[in-house]
């Protein structure tokens, strides 16, 4: 409604731009799909689960 995205534009509330119906619209799968990445990529790659935990937590931590 008008009241709502008036009341979000007036707070400074960021909104996503999909729509309601969108397949694409859990965007926890996109941040899992990133991290997946960042972490194939971590040098040196985790030869281990202590090593695979340690690496996942930092890659969190650089996710924009």
């Amino acid at each position: 409604s008008a009241r709502v995205t008036r009341a979000l534009e007036d707070n400074e509330v960021t909104t996503l731009s999909w729509s309601a119906c969108s397949p694409n619209l859990s965007p926890i799968e996109h941040l899992g799909d990133q991290l997946m990445t960042a972490i194939s990529h971590h040098l040196p790659p985790p030869r281990n689960r202590p090593e695979l935990i340690a690496a996942a937590h930092e890659e969190w931590g650089n996710i924009p």
